[in-house]
């Protein structure tokens, strides 16, 4: 989305529609241009590889693939000019164009053309429309190759192969010399569909590994004139990030630096940093919006209108189990530690079922093997286990296992439980949507449909949710060790449910995640690497955190919030993970069946 608006269609759409454009007005003074390396093709370059092709072939296909990158991107370039002039009536806030006419694109081609770099390959091109016919003309070629319509290139083409990203920069120099764009307007080059790379390797070769060191060439290069812009999944983008032909890599901070959207977008501490909420309703305001349903415009809770502000706890448990007898056994599990309490819990649970397992889990962390019993209970409210951080920290672990005992399914609905399953990420967000949407038009067939916006049935919700975490699960086996990371995910969510629900002292609320020492962890560099692809393919979130341990670094993992409805675990976390030693996590992920080969070395685990 973000690369989407370095494209000049985006932006005409804006001006023609009067909006505005979504960046600042210090930042519009640019132009883009770039590539989609799946939609453009590029990426079939893979299926010329024959089976036991040697090191000199698959470098002859990597210096294609890079020739038709340049191509491509020029082209695109030259393509952007043309239409921000053309459609960039007057009214526009910044105009990234100087002066640009036919006859200064003409003069501009000729130069351009006579440059060393293209090895001769435009010696004929005369004004601006045989520039473009050359251009194209090569890219077509290629596409023709590529889909094995003509088997080998003809001599023009592979004889004249440029060198990665030099004919960005010096087309856009002379469109700077010759007035066409401004001198201070920035040119933004988009590669998109990165992570398509990682798919091209082979059992005998790693040509998909050698053209992202192209294009980490490109970037190395370190020009003032162009600025690259890559658009990737967070797996894709390799710790070191090798240059072609060298020992060299690209430097964080240096060469490029890494933004993590899910990371800016995902939850910290402090919520009211939090800014998913309100894009979140941003999005969903503007899918309404070009729907039938008609709505409030000066609602600024649009989701909470849909979905609902969140359920009481109190009010969940007892819908949970809902008769009063029912209530009693489900609040009160052998081992009360007096005749006293057992009567005590059960009054309590008839009217307050939520309190009821509170209060036992409370009194057993009291029981004689760890300190005093309290004998008699409190004889009225608030009662101890009312203290609000003691409470607040096991009250999801409280309503889990109320459902477990009376077995029912967690209930999920409600804004605040639909944005903490998204976890910060818009597409899971989406998803959740979509799947509730599903089960109430399943729910409401047959019936007419309002042009009122619709509020949602928590139920209908609930199963809605719980589809979506299962289909989100089963995509997991896509992608790399994708196998491996399904089985340790599945094993994870089953021990933190398992031990959720049989810590009835709830000494241990934290349990719906996991925590190592950094040492250990970098010291096994097959399991450091195996938690790395697990992180950046989204199926857990990892954070450095505090030791309880003075001076021991540890690091923390959590399943993805979307996976909690599958495992009916509690998505927040408001205590401190379990403490859990490599071997036992290397248990989990029964790393001895591990391949090796599927984990690339890692020179810092934690540099990204």
């Amino acid at each position: 989305m973000l690369l989407a608006l370095l494209r000049p269609e985006i932006r005409l759409a804006y001006h023609r529609s009067g909006k505005e454009f979504p960046v600042p007005i210090s930042l519009q003074n640019f132009i883009g241009a770039g590539i989609n390396l799946r939609k453009s093709g590029v990426i079939d370059f893979a299926q010329l590889i024959e089976e036991g092709a040697g090191r000199k072939q698959i470098q002859k296909y990597v210096l294609q693939f890079g020739d038709f990158i340049n191509y491509w991107i020029v082209t695109d370039l030259l393509r952007t000019l043309e239409i921000l002039a053309t459609r960039l009536v007057d009214g526009a806030r910044v105009d990234p164009l100087k002066a640009m006419s036919e006859e200064k694109l003409d003069e501009f081609s000729k130069r351009l053309a006579q440059h060393s770099m293209w090895f001769g390959y435009l010696d004929e091109v005369r004004n601006f429309e045989s520039l473009k016919y050359r251009l194209e003309n090569r890219i077509l070629t290629y596409r023709k190759y590529i889909n094995l319509n003509i088997l080998e290139l003809p001599a023009d083409i592979e004889t004249t192969k440029t060198a990665p990203g030099l004919i960005l920069t010096e087309t856009v120099k002379l469109l700077r010399e010759f007035g066409i764009i401004h001198e201070n307007t920035e040119t933004f080059i988009r590669i998109d569909q990165y992570e398509q790379l990682d798919t091209l390797n082979g059992r005998d070769h790693d040509f998909g590994t050698d053209c992202a060191k192209l294009i980490h060439k490109m970037l190395a290069a370190r020009d003032s004139t162009v600025s690259y812009r890559i658009g990737t999944r967070h797996y894709a983008w390799p710790t070191r990030p090798e240059i072609l032909s060298t020992d060299d890599s690209l430097e964080n901070k240096r060469d490029f630096s890494f933004i993590d959207i899910d990371e800016k977008l995902r939850r910290s501490e402090n919520v009211r940093t939090w800014i998913f909420p309100e894009f979140a309703e941003d999005i969903f305001r503007r899918r309404l919006s070009e729907s039938a349903y008609s709505f409030d415009p000066q609602c600024d809770d649009l989701i909470g209108a849909v979905f609902g502000k969140a359920r009481d706890p109190l009010a969940i448990a007892n819908s949970y189990v809902t008769s009063p007898k029912a209530r009693q056994n489900v609040a009160v599990q052998p081992g009360a530690p007096t005749e006293q309490w057992r009567k005590f819990i059960e009054d309590l649970a008839v009217g307050d079922i939520l309190s009821a397992v509170l209060a036992q889990a409370w009194v057993r962390q009291r029981a004689p093997e760890k300190r005093a019993l309290v004998h008699e209970p409190p004889s009225k409210a608030p009662y101890p286990w009312d203290k609000e951080y003691w409470r607040k920290e096991r009250i999801q672990q409280a309503l889990m296992q109320i459902a477990s005992r009376h077995k029912q399914q967690l209930y999920w609905a409600g804004r605040a439980d639909l944005l903490a399953l998204s976890g910060g990420n818009i597409l899971v967000f989406l998803f959740l949507c979509e799947h509730v949407w599903e089960a109430w038009l399943r729910d409401i067939r047959g019936a007419s449909l309002s042009a009122a916006l619709p509020s949602i049935d928590f139920e209908i919700q609930s199963q809605g949710i719980r589809e979506a975490s299962e289909d989100w699960f089963a995509k997991q086996p896509e992608g790399r060790n994708a196998r491996w990371r399904r089985h340790f995910i599945n094993r994870l969510g089953r021990h933190f449910s398992s031990s959720l629900i049989s810590d009835e002292s709830m000494s241990y609320p934290g349990s719906n995640g996991f925590s190592v020492k950094t040492e250990e962890l970098e010291a096994d560099r097959q399991l450091s690497g195996f938690l790395r692809e697990c992180v950046s393919y989204g199926d857990l979130y990892e954070f450095r955190h505090t030791s309880k341990t003075k001076g021991e670094t540890r690091v923390k993992y959590y399943l993805a919030p979307i996976f909690s409805p599958r495992f009916s675990i509690p998505c927040r976390h408001t205590k401190e993970p379990e403490y859990v030693p490599v071997s036992e996590l290397k248990h989990w992920v029964r790393a001895d069946e591990l391949p090796r080969m599927a984990i690339s070395s890692q020179k810092d685990l934690f540099s990204v």
